[in-house]
């Protein structure tokens, strides 16, 4: 069994939505740590209402209320814990547990601690959500830890974003996936209803075209595609609608969006084509609502995200500390794709963590999951706009000195370094070659490190298998965390 704690704000950036400076914290659940979790629940309750509060004082006269990081310190000195045993699992010079700071993957401009709600409500993307919610990630990464008594806490971090064009398509390629996942579910029953009107000699089905006995088969298909675009616009509406504080709508904003929606069905169902207009006119209306409620929000460069990064480092070492069941020389960074990149070049450029106060010594281990290393292999036609760009700028040395590899080549003293653990995926043939090149630099570097393929698993599913076998990628991590 596991203690979480969701929604715990970490830190505060300036011009950074604060939805993505929160993480969830997983613990072994034990008595040890019951008055833990019961006192940063009662801070992730006051940081949860402060966060509903902000949503619905958005265009009130008053300035923004937010929740610092020092505020929600000044919270916890009330519940100061003291006493608590340590686990005897753990290998520990001092006694405590180690803990993990996770820090999810995306491509740095998608995902978060609950991968599925990000691509739910911000990409609205049915198919990729039902799918990231399936696995479970990355929720999966610390209920494992903490089963096998590591405490982790899954971060956020400040998403980028790309031009108006990436959007566009991006937008266009989600609402097709939703199509997909619809019709995959929807498929049976529209098949009776249509096999019903093929029987039914009902006016109401007349007069919408779903009796088929006078029509061809491309009839027949063009209407079922229509039905399933309308249901998927119909899911769409209603999580709009239901779910707006996830979305960051207010009040006027949905009284406004449920009146065009009205105007619009009023108006299909009065012409020809109903089911037609119908679902052209809420499929324009959605995709227009997400596309505008994407464009609108201010990406961030990698520079908040090495921010959040720091700050989550600061807080950990704050919650080693105040806990007293986990030891603050055992921290360890890991992550996966983006997050590796952002764990790894934190870990080899010294201004990150000097940043915030912190330093190289404050670490114990860094482990990457198919990482990215070198941003010049993302310097290709498309890759540039969609990844490069938005994050890194434009600058052909920018990349260079935000890639792990060339920052590795610049470390004078290994001994104050921390431990590196690379996992790389059987079947993920773009960041391979560059996870053993990775490794062969942090070698000749003299820094200590182990790199590791993992046979039969790609990009991603290196990170949803939860197995903890021997040969398995979190068994590498436990062992390496363990050592």
């Amino acid at each position: 069994m596991v203690r979480i704690v969701k929604d715990i704000l970490y830190t505060s950036i300036a011009d950074v939505d604060q939805q993505n400076c929160y993480l969830d914290l997983y613990l072994p659940n034990d008595d040890n740590n019951s008055d833990l979790c019961e006192k940063y629940e009662q801070c992730s309750i006051q940081s949860s209402r402060r966060k509903v509060e902000d949503v619905a004082n958005q265009n009130s006269d008053n300035p923004e209320q937010t929740l610092t990081l020092e505020d929600y310190h000044k919270n916890f000195d009330s519940y100061k814990t003291e006493g608590f045993k340590t686990s005897p699992k753990i290998n520990s010079n001092n006694g405590g547990l180690p803990f993990v700071l996770f820090f999810h993957g995306g491509g740095w401009r998608r995902g978060g601690r609950a991968a599925w709600k990000h691509y739910l409500y911000f990409d609205v993307n049915f198919l990729v959500a039902f799918l990231q919610h399936f696995v479970g990630t990355y929720d999966n990464v610390g209920r494992t830890l903490a089963s096998n008594d590591i405490p982790c806490a899954i971060v956020s971090y400040p998403l980028t974003e790309a031009s108006w064009l990436i959007l566009l398509v991006e937008t266009f390629l989600s609402y097709l996936q939703c199509i997909l996942f619809v019709a995959l579910f929807s498929i049976p029953t529209v098949g009776l209803f249509t096999l019903y009107g093929h029987t039914s000699h009902h006016a109401s089905f007349s007069s919408w075209y779903l009796r088929t006995g006078d029509y061809d088969n491309y009839y027949i298909v063009k209407t079922l595609f229509l039905v399933i675009v309308l249901l998927t616009n119909i899911v769409t509406s209603t999580i709009f609608i239901v779910k707006r504080s996830e979305f960051g709508f207010r009040v006027n904003q949905i009284v406004c969006y449920t009146l065009v929606i009205t105007v619009a069905i009023a108006t299909a169902i009065s012409t020809s084509t109903p089911l037609l207009c119908l679902a052209i006119s809420t499929l324009v209306i959605n995709q227009a609502v997400i596309f505008s409620n994407r464009y609108k929000r201010s990406g961030s460069g990698y520079e908040a995200q090495v921010t959040a990064v720091a700050e989550a480092v600061l807080w950990a070492k704050k919650f080693s500390q105040e806990s007293a069941i986990i030891d603050d020389q055992q921290l360890f960074l890991m992550g996966h794709s983006a997050g590796g990149h952002l764990a790894t070049l934190s870990a080899l450029d010294e201004s990150i963590l000097t940043h915030v106060s912190c330093a190289f010594s404050d670490l114990k281990g860094i482990i990457s999951l198919s990482g990215v290393y070198d941003l010049q292999c993302l310097n290709k036609p498309f890759l540039r706009p969609a990844y490069l760009y938005p994050t890194f700028g434009h600058s052909s040395d920018g990349w260079t000195d935000a890639s792990p590899e060339h920052q590795a080549k610049k470390i004078s003293d290994s001994r104050l370094m921390p431990k590196f653990l690379l996992l790389c995926a059987e079947k993920d043939f773009f960041l391979k070659p560059q996870s053993y090149q990775f490794s062969q630099t942090l070698d000749e570097m003299n820094l200590q490190c182990k790199h590791v393929e993992i046979p039969g698993t790609n990009h991603f599913t290196i990170i949803t298998n939860i197995q903890t076998t021997d040969g398995s990628p979190l068994s590498y991590v436990i062992d390496f965390i363990n050592k």
